[in-house]
């Protein structure tokens, strides 16, 4: 059971870069709850962090994220880069941190 590509493309009240990301989800042309639940959680962290981006809402800056709770999801090290890093590459990072599990499905593993 899962939300149909072909909804999700209907959504509203979702940013074009959001809809762009859920693709990163869409691999079997469905939405499960684990995947609609790892979107949901990784949109949501992404807009908190940076609640300033007005005109470029494709980055997160650092800068802003070590004013956050957040930043201790990082080293300091990673926080004091400059920069900054796409809602995809968080998804990748809260992955690698078993943060989110693994999503599997029939024909193997999918995402890093």
């Amino acid at each position: 059971d899962g939300i149909p590509a072909l909804a999700v493309e209907r959504w509203n009240g979702v940013s074009p870069l959001e809809k762009q990301f859920v693709g990163e989800f869409l691999m079997d042309n469905q939405l499960t709850k684990q995947e609609f639940a790892q979107f949901l959680f990784t949109a949501m962290l992404f807009r908190s962090l940076d609640l300033s981006r007005s005109s470029d809402d494709s980055k997160v800056n650092w800068e802003m994220v070590r004013r956050t709770p957040a930043k201790e999801m990082w080293t300091d090290k990673e926080v004091g880069q400059s920069g900054g890093f796409e809602i995809a590459e968080l998804l990748g990072e809260l992955r690698d941190k078993k943060a989110l599990l693994p999503i599997t499905i029939a024909s193997g593993k999918l995402g890093g």
